[in-house]
């Protein structure tokens, strides 16, 4: 037997998660998920996107520590520099055949 969870949010979710290595994070939350979490961590905003299935854009959040975390990353910059990482220009051909389909746009800041 297998088990999988599928829907609306399911599908948000992945589109999110994907938008870890070009933001240059670990963990982005959306807009729903940040309301919930606001007053227990520290979070930076980041640009909106628009993602295959939904018209309207969605904020997202990247999630720096606990707010209670005195040790937690107090700013994006901070939190690429524990993580190694760095936020990477997103361009992607559209008419290149190997890439694979774009389910998501990035917004200008």
């Amino acid at each position: 037997m297998e088990y999988t969870v599928i829907g609306d949010p399911v599908n948000l979710a992945s589109r999110i998660e994907t938008l870890n290595k070009p933001f240059g994070t670990d963990i982005l939350v959306s807009e729903d998920s940040y309301q919930l979490i606001k007053e227990l961590y520290r979070v930076e905003p980041m640009q909106t996107i628009t993602v295959k299935g939904k018209t309207e854009s969605q904020r997202i959040y990247a999630i720096l520590g606990r707010m209670d975390d005195p040790t937690a990353p107090r700013t994006i910059q901070e939190l690429r520099a524990l993580l190694g990482t760095k936020e990477q220009p997103f361009h992607r051909r559209r008419d290149d055949p190997h890439e694979e389909e774009v389910k998501y746009e990035i917004h200008e800041k």
